[in-house]
């Protein structure tokens, strides 16, 4: 049986035969009962904004670093909120990704703006959301419905099987 397998040389990620695994981060920025969402190119969902953690780089680095590249400003990763493991299908592919979650501060204020902006290093979009809105709209992963309206005071583990 011949197995194929790729491995980013820059993310923490890996793909065989049909199965991958990444590790991710994501940040919860939120202010006046709104929260940041994006949402990638093709993609019907919304999520908070991240990327992929780097070979070698603190997932707190992370998440500060994929904030400026797609939103611009400065930021902080004040506090890590919320462990998740997401399983799910993608392309066919199953995904098995561990999400780091952090409760995140913007050092230059990102404005509350009506509409979308582009992400600045991505094809996607980023927007505010009211809080009380949020149930109209697709937020994947779905655990993270939950923690947006209820902001954890300590760490917790969630996991998310969606396959």
């Amino acid at each position: 049986m011949k197995h194929r397998i790729v491995i980013s040389n820059e993310d923490v990620m890996f793909s065989m035969n049909g199965n991958a695994f990444n590790g991710r981060v994501v940040g919860l920025l939120m202010k006046d009962n709104r929260v940041l969402l994006a949402k990638n190119k093709g993609d019907k969902h919304w999520t908070l904004p991240g990327g992929k953690i780097r070979h070698f780089e603190v997932s707190s680095d992370s998440v500060v670093r994929e904030f400026e590249e797609e939103i611009g400003g400065k930021f902080v990763a004040k506090k890590l909120l919320t462990v998740i493991e997401n399983f799910y299908v993608h392309n066919t592919e199953k995904w098995h990704q561990i999400i780091f979650v952090y409760e995140m501060e913007d050092i230059v204020k990102v404005p509350l703006f009506k509409g979308s902006k582009k992400i600045l290093d991505a094809d996607g979009v980023y927007r505010w959301f009211e809080l009380n809105e949020l149930n109209d709209y697709d937020v994947q992963p779905e655990v993270l419905r939950t923690l947006i309206s209820n902001v954890p005071r300590h760490l917790v583990h969630k996991v998310n099987y969606d396959m």
